[in-house]
């Protein structure tokens, strides 16, 4: 067993979304992920992120898991916005669908969004991983690694918080696990996702359509003040929360896309960016002073 972890996404485009998957769609790099690889580096566990640029079969995943055997594999159920989690599930059941055919796998996987936090016990039924990542995460994740790399016993994974799992066929829920301060969070690592390798949606260019790509995505806020009762956007905190990202930071993000990788078109992942706030206007003038000529677009509510 290789000591690191491999995180992936499954790419479910063609079912989801059938002959406008090809040239039509974004490819974009996945946030969560590289948000999630970057704090597991920062304690110091080694990370592989597998997403779409891949272009990996579903086979093709499995293969690659087993033979390069890592200690624990994390399948990312999340997609091109924050709340599309559920979607992405039709992907992540058929891998395991795939991957657990082979009885002789020892790498210990988990699954980790909105969806499996909301329903862990029926996502380990769909699925038959190991684990259920419930709610953010990040210090479950590196727990379980530390657990795992330790030879703990599976019941004594009951005292890591976030987790859903079972043991001698009990199920075993620990909760939601801790939010943490998102201005402690790592940078994404974008020489391990380069924007040259993503494009942007069709109707986010159509002024000018054949450059799509260098694509990056930015996040300046987790979550929704809101509590609007059809909404799941905050399902992964496991309470209603909306937490801001230092500006100075996101701006920092935005001077690497631009000047390193000649970035034009970014994305801001937020649910809800466009609220009445001073930080808006902060942002803005400080996007002004740099003068990048950025093509860009935000959620917001239509009131």
């Amino acid at each position: 067993m290789k000591n690191k972890i491999i995180l992936l996404t499954v790419n479910a485009k063609r079912t989801l979304y059938g002959v406008t998957c090809d040239e039509l769609s974004a490819i974009q790099p996945n946030i969560t992920m590289g948000l999630l690889d970057a704090y597991c580096k920062s304690k110091g566990i080694e990370v592989e992120m597998l997403d779409e640029t891949r272009d990996f079969s579903i086979p093709e995943y499995c293969d690659y898991i087993r033979q390069e055997a890592p200690i624990l594999a994390g399948v990312i159920c999340s997609g091109a916005n924050p709340s599309s989690s559920t979607m992405s599930m039709t992907g992540v059941i058929k891998f395991f669908k795939e991957y657990n055919k082979n009885s002789c796998i020892k790498t210990t996987t988990f699954v980790y969004g909105g969806h499996p936090s909301v329903l862990p016990e029926r996502t380990l039924k769909e699925t038959g991983s190991d684990y259920i990542i419930i709610g953010e995460g990040y210090q479950t994740i590196v727990d379980l690694y530390k657990f795992l790399t330790s030879f703990g016993c599976p019941y004594r994974a009951k005292n890591i918080k976030g987790l859903a799992f079972y043991s001698n066929e009990n199920y075993i829920n620990t909760g939601f696990s801790d939010l943490i301060d998102i201005n402690t969070l790592p940078q994404v690592d974008w020489t391990k996702t380069p924007p040259n390798k993503y494009r942007a949606h069709n109707w986010h260019c159509f002024g000018d359509i054949f450059n799509r790509t260098p694509y990056g995505v930015i996040w300046t806020t987790l979550g929704c003040p809101h509590n609007c009762s059809f909404c799941c956007i905050n399902n992964i905190f496991g309470k209603r929360s909306y937490r801001m990202r230092d500006i100075d930071k996101v701006i920092e993000e935005i001077d690497i896309l631009v000047t390193k990788y000649n970035v034009k078109n970014i994305k801001i992942l937020d649910e809800l960016f466009i609220i009445r706030h001073p930080r808006i206007n902060e942002f803005c003038e400080a996007l002004e002073a740099r003068d990048y000529d950025l093509n860009m677009w935000a959620y917001g509510r239509t009131d």
